[in-house]
This record gives C-alpha cells, structure tokens and sequence, in this order.
C-alpha cells in the first residue's frame, strides 16, 4: 500500500522525529537507556509517519497489522527505558535539595 514516495517521506519523519525525540528525552535524563529509548522513539516515529502519509488509511487491514504493533511497542519500549525507584533517585539531583 502506497507508493515508494510514500514510504520515503514515512522514513524521513521517522527519522526526524525519532532522532528529535531522543536528543530532548536525553537532555532531560543524564543517563538514558540508549538502545532502549531510542529504538522506542524510532517505532513510535515510524507510527506516526505513517500516520501523516496515510491518515485513517493507516487504520486498514493491511497496514492495521504494522501501525499498531509500532505503536504498542514503541510506548512500551519509551516507558521501560525511564529510570525507576533507586535508580531515579540517583539521577534526579532535586531529590537531595535538603543536605
């Protein structure tokens, strides 16, 4: 579905965005799970393009079975990457504001 015009300009958004979410997700986070978060960028940028190329079209059969598994993995991908429990306190410096 789609032409190879379609597919390029799918590529290109995913890795403009990918690319664009992971450097402002990096930024905040010191210590990002580098594979992790951005392989979770990239899927859910690869979604989201397809998302402008084919709008309610992405939603079809044929391409049902490629959007939404982007997108499920992707988000779980982006929400196993955040730092959790002992791990968050040692990279948020906020937390110690009181010594």
């Amino acid at each position: 579905m789609g032409t190879i015009g379609d597919w390029g300009k799918i590529l290109g958004i995913a890795v403009f965005t990918g690319l664009y979410g992971w450097a402002r997700y990096a930024r905040r986070n010191p210590y990002p799970s580098l594979s992790r978060s951005l392989a979770g960028w990239f899927l859910l940028s690869i979604a989201l393009g397809i998302w402008f190329s084919f709008h309610w079209r992405a939603f079809r059969v044929p391409l049902v079975f490629i959007t939404v598994p982007l997108i499920v993995g992707g988000g779980m991908l982006h929400y196993l990457s955040w730092p959790r429990g002992s791990q968050q306190a040692a990279v948020d410096p906020s937390t110690n504001n009181g010594k």
